[in-house]
């Protein structure tokens, strides 16, 4: 993930208890699925429709605990970011990145700001 965002967009940068490195916007997480797919975990029913009116998604599923689910080709993370970034990272400790964790179903753990090679994930 961290080779598909520019220096500015570093503070969306997350990684879970595995090493998985992944993004985490306003309204979805944004992970790399294959080479040319990443998926997103959407908990927004409003971005998931800007999405879909904007034709960046496809292969949507719901889930039944408020999540949606999608595909999205490499090559529209840029619009996909715009939609929903931060400014900054949100506080490490925070209610909000707490809550998301048990939403999400995984550890979120901050990412090194230095964006150097890290071999040791595995969807880099």
């Amino acid at each position: 993930m961290k080779n598909l965002i520019s220096r500015s967009q570093k503070h969306l940068l997350w990684k879970d208890d595995v090493g998985d490195c992944f993004l985490i916007l306003k309204h979805a997480e944004v992970f790399r699925h294959s080479e040319d797919t990443l998926t997103l975990w959407i908990w927004s029913k409003k971005y998931l429709l800007w999405l879909r009116k904007k034709g960046l998604i496809f292969n949507e599923w719901a889930t039944g605990d408020g999540l949606y689910a999608c595909d999205a080709k490499v090559e529209n993370l840029t619009q996909i970011i715009a939609g929903g970034t931060f400014k900054r990272r949100p506080h490490v400790g925070g209610e909000w990145v707490k809550s998301m964790a048990c939403k999400l179903g995984h550890d979120i753990i901050p990412y090194s700001t230095n964006l150097k090679d890290d071999s040791g994930s595995r969807n880099n």
